[in-house]
């Protein structure tokens, strides 16, 4: 007779006794689901005291163990409150040189876990960024760390030292370069436009082409529509036309607070606008002592005798919240006649006295447009709700 063999049950790891046991059970099983959790939770039980412990592991290559940014994360994403002064301490303390490469490694991209938005953290990974002396991982490492981070305030500005580091280096060192402008990438909100864009231009323009495709990209995170035009009139812009395209399509689809943009900027926006209402010739410009007058264009009429020529000036006020008084509007309006114009447009982000449209609708030849309107006809015009006024941003 054939006797049945028992079905053998499944193996499942003993349960470890000392850490070196749990790290290595880990090395083996961290990655499954059903096990590993367990094992997860033991090991965050042990508190901070393995910090050092998973370092040093590192930093001698343990074969067993090879989950040490992932067991960081798990001991620092709950850490108690209380606790963060002295986890912190623990990872600043392996950042020293005198540790080996990989530990300090390790140490850096740790901070990313549970100190994103402490400013001295920050600081700390930003010096170790900024280090020309300093080991070329290390301080690859570093600003991907700071792409992870939240700087804000004089931080966040203080990473456009980024572009001043030696540009030869940088092409030497790839990652390197990748990750210094994957973490302006990151941060582009956060970072004055204007100096942004005066320490951009000599990437813009570099003669390697490496360079100059990595600030197409960061303009692409935070350039107005008034930046376009200024891609395609790169002097290599030809070479790189995937990549102006791919930035242009960035800028056309960010969300827009129109109070964001700087006047000159909201002056070519409102242009484009005109433009794509059917306005021809639309022309921005500074004109002088002539009535605030901020654009001008034409459009054809038809009339009795066929299509009539009808010259239009523009006048832009981005306001957050100030109305617009009778008295600006009647000097718009003399505006109008001393320029010999047919019409006039005046456009505000900010809304007008009652005055100020009792008057407007007493003159043929004005058009007036609030901001509530001008969001209506931006959502009819390009189909997007992507343009906003906030005063609270």
């Amino acid at each position: 007779m054939s006797s049945k063999r028992k079905p053998r049950s499944k193996a499942t790891p003993e349960e470890p006794q000392t850490l070196d046991e749990l790290l290595k059970e880990l090395s083996e099983h961290g990655l499954n689901f059903v096990v590993g959790e367990p094992l997860w939770d033991r090991l965050a039980a042990h508190g901070l005291d393995v910090i050092p412990i998973l370092l040093e592991r590192t930093e001698k290559g343990d074969k067993h163990f090879k989950l040490v940014d992932i067991a960081l994360k798990r001991i620092l994403e709950n850490i108690d409150p209380d606790l963060r002064g002295r986890a912190s301490g623990l990872l600043q303390t392996s950042l020293a040189r005198t540790f080996p490469r990989e530990r300090r490694i390790e140490a850096i991209k740790a901070f990313s876990h549970a100190f994103a938005q402490d400013s001295l953290c920050q600081e700390r990974i930003l010096h170790l960024a900024l280090d020309p002396g300093e080991d070329i991982d290390v301080r690859t490492t570093a600003l991907d760390t700071l792409a992870k981070m939240e700087p804000a305030g004089v931080l966040a500005e203080r990473l456009l030292a980024i572009l001043d580091l030696d540009r030869e280096q940088w092409l030497k060192h790839e990652r390197m370069c990748d990750a210094a402008f994957l973490c302006l990438r990151r941060h582009a909100l956060r970072l004055p436009s204007k100096r942004l864009r005066v320490g951009l231009e000599p990437f813009l323009t570099h003669a390697n082409p490496r360079l100059r495709s990595r600030a197409i990209a960061l303009v692409g995170a935070y350039a107005d529509v008034d930046f376009i035009e200024h891609l395609f009139a790169l002097p290599d812009a030809p070479a790189h036309r995937e990549e102006i395209l791919d930035a242009v399509a960035k800028i056309s689809s960010r969300p827009i607070n129109l109070l964001s943009l700087r006047p000159e900027a909201f002056e070519a926006f409102i242009a484009r606008l005109l433009t794509h209402m059917g306005f021809l010739d639309v022309k921005v410009g500074c004109f002088t002592q002539d009535g605030g007058v901020d654009a001008t264009c034409h459009q054809f009429r038809q009339g009795f005798s066929g299509a009539e020529r009808e010259d239009w000036i523009v006048q832009c006020k981005r306001y957050k919240e100030k109305p617009i008084d009778e008295a600006t509007v009647r000097q718009f309006v003399d505006t109008i006649t001393a320029r010999r114009a047919h019409r006039g447009l005046f456009v505000t982000t900010s809304s007008y006295t009652g005055g100020a449209m009792a008057f407007a609708d007493s003159q043929q030849n004005l058009k007036i447009i609030s901001g509530e309107q001008l969001l209506n006809r931006l959502l009819e015009v390009f189909k997007t709700k992507r343009y906003s006024i906030d005063v609270h941003a």
